[in-house]
């Protein structure tokens, strides 16, 4: 990849999943790396710039039209990490399902309209089992937009994070 000529721009980038792609962009030397947040005065935003050269650009994974404009901040094509939460701002982060679902589509909707040339989308295992509860088959929802946008396209459908884990347990010392 010629990172020269493309930025990329990465949602969720004070979470777990962003950050980490941040990190590893900085890692290969990409230069033109746009970190979204709702908030520029962030901590972890400011860490993304200082440490990791990371330009901050403002925007709301509920808001189609900050999301359509940190697309187009970069000025050049551009590369897109996309992620969605069912747990949304506007429900209290409380777990919701048709809320993830909405973002979700408006993201992908404003990648298409931005004219982003590839958008790679953090899923979930088994988001399209039967028995999967609502907030995973909300990502195959997401998907199945993503797919049918005439976008290009990656979906990666990780497992749990161990982070996840780490928030449920108490740490605790001997075997497991």
């Amino acid at each position: 990849m010629a990172f020269e000529d493309e930025a990329i721009v990465v949602l969720g980038a004070t979470g777990n999943q962003g950050s980490a792609v941040i990190k590893y962009l900085q890692a290969l030397n990409a230069p033109s790396v746009y970190a979204v947040t709702r908030d520029l005065n962030n901590p972890r935003a400011q860490q993304l710039a200082q440490v990791f050269g990371a330009e901050l650009v403002q925007g709301d994974l509920e808001q189609k039209d900050s999301l359509l404009q940190a697309f187009k901040a970069p000025g050049k094509p551009v590369r897109a990490f996309c992620m969605s939460t069912p747990c949304m701002a506007a429900t209290g982060f409380v777990a919701n399902a048709e809320a993830e679902i909405e973002a979700g589509k408006q993201m992908i909707d404003a990648a298409k309209e931005a004219g982003v040339k590839h958008v790679v989308f953090s899923s979930v295992a088994a988001c399209d089992a039967d028995h999967a509860p609502a907030h995973l088959k909300s990502k195959r929802r997401i998907e199945e937009h993503l797919q049918a946008s005439g976008l290009s396209w990656t979906i990666l459908r990780p497992v749990a994070f161990l982070e996840i884990w780490a928030r449920l347990h108490p740490p605790c010392q001997g075997a497991l």
